[in-house]
């Protein structure tokens, strides 16, 4: 990743896909208010941003995927109305386009799986990026949103929704690594 302002962490997600969740809220990244202010100040908080991929030498036709899971509140405070979480991708020219996002305001704790296809020329250059950002309450540590499991490959449909992964989603209780990962010995 090539930013540090979201809280990677374990304890404010309910439930997670895996362990170490992204969690976007309103403190920056030594876990302070984006701004100490008498009245609320709404804007763009935390951002997460993909190091440059090259997929210069892929087209449509290599059904290139992106997919994560995302889960409102958690642990933490519900995003309001206004609060949204945005997902970008660079394109060839250096700008950022939305291609999805989601607002708050809904009363869901449940990771919700998302799949986009990368279907456009615009995508397809060798200083490919994607950031997650969202709109939130700058003054504390509020609005969370938790991102996890984040997963881009060529050869994906849109029913690719389940992966043949080993992975953990909470803290290993056990020393001893087979144990800790469900494998007894």
């Amino acid at each position: 990743w090539m930013d540090r302002s979201v809280f990677i962490n374990n304890g404010f997600a309910i439930n997670p896909p895996s362990y170490n969740v992204a969690t976007f809220d309103g403190l920056d990244k030594e876990g302070n208010a984006y701004k100490l202010t008498t009245g609320l100040t709404f804007g763009g908080a935390d951002t997460l941003t993909s190091r440059p991929l090259n997929l210069k030498n892929y087209t449509r036709k290599d059904s290139v995927y992106l997919s994560f899971f995302f889960q409102r509140q958690g642990q933490g405070d519900q995003p309001q109305t206004e609060d949204t979480l945005y997902l970008q991708f660079l394109n060839t020219n250096g700008f950022w386009n939305t291609v999805w996002k989601k607002e708050g305001g809904v009363n869901d704790n449940n990771f919700l799986q998302v799949l986009l296809k990368i279907d456009s020329s615009l995508y397809f250059h060798d200083q490919f990026q994607f950031r997650f950002t969202n709109l939130a309450n700058l003054t504390g540590n509020l609005n969370h949103w938790n991102v996890d499991y984040i997963f881009m490959n060529r050869g994906r449909n849109a029913k690719d929704t389940y992966y043949r992964d080993a992975t953990i989603s909470s803290t290993p209780t056990s020393t001893d690594p087979l144990v800790a990962f469900g494998v007894e010995v």
